[in-house]
């Protein structure tokens, strides 16, 4: 039908009460099925997004699994920061804490804690906060079990990646505690080198740590890793 004869029929629709109802619905039906069709292409153009859009980890635990390495561990607890730095090998540990109250030297073995104290070491409490994060199987597990949200690499060959885990997860992995929690995810913050090695990793732990300690608290705690396989052997002091 050209221009001029639908112009025609429109004009002799209007004339009547029921041409004008036929107009009205003819009008809504094609109003309504542009906008069906619209929301099937977003569906369709979404689904295409997410699945061009996935996000895969690439990267290798097998140095930390190792255990050989130099730390720098960070655990700021609100506005209070303790320092923990040392070198592990072996199931060993050794390493200086430093805080508001100074300075400690620490040796750690088979979950052992010696605190040097006037050239002698005596055995102390363990000094981490969350200690579980030293262990590798516990990081793996958190690491297998988190959500990955984010991946980002950067020119100078890092990569960044994103996590987020429930406190839920988290109780049943650190703690051994089964509960079904409704509260705020914990972020983890992952960054390799261009090797792909961990070089740090950032447990942002509000909602797991306000939980566990009965108290809202921000909670953050980093860890750095460095000189992987360049720690001698570690021997306990006498």
């Amino acid at each position: 039908m050209e221009k001029k004869d639908t112009k025609k029929v429109v004009n002799n629709l209007l004339k009547s009460e029921r041409g004008r109802a036929i107009l009205f619905f003819l009008f809504y039906f094609v109003f309504f099925l542009v906008i069906i069709l619209m929301a099937r292409t977003n569906l369709s153009n979404n689904k295409k997004n997410n699945t061009n859009t996935s996000i895969k980890a690439d990267y290798d635990l097998k140095k930390l699994e190792e255990g050989n390495y130099r730390f720098t561990r960070e655990e700021t607890r609100n506005s209070i920061k303790t320092i923990f730095t040392g070198e592990a090998n072996g199931g060993r540990s050794s390493f200086l804490m430093t805080s508001d109250n100074g300075i400690k030297n620490f040796f750690s073995y088979n979950d052992i804690y010696l605190e040097k104290e006037n050239n002698s070491y005596k055995v102390s409490v363990n000094p981490y906060l969350y200690p579980r994060l030293n262990d590798y199987s516990i990081i793996k597990k958190i690491l297998d079990t988190a959500h990955l949200k984010a991946k980002t690499t950067y020119e100078n060959g890092n990569t960044i990646y994103q996590y987020e885990i429930s406190s839920t997860s988290l109780l049943s992995i650190m703690d051994n505690k089964e509960v079904d929690l409704d509260d705020q995810v914990n972020l983890i913050s992952l960054t390799t080198d261009e090797n792909k090695n961990v070089v740090e990793i950032i447990y942002q732990l509000d909602s797991y740590h306000s939980y566990s300690y009965n108290v809202v608290e921000h909670l953050t705690i980093k860890v750095g890793y460095s000189d992987y396989g360049k720690v001698k052997e570690l021997e306990i002091p006498s």
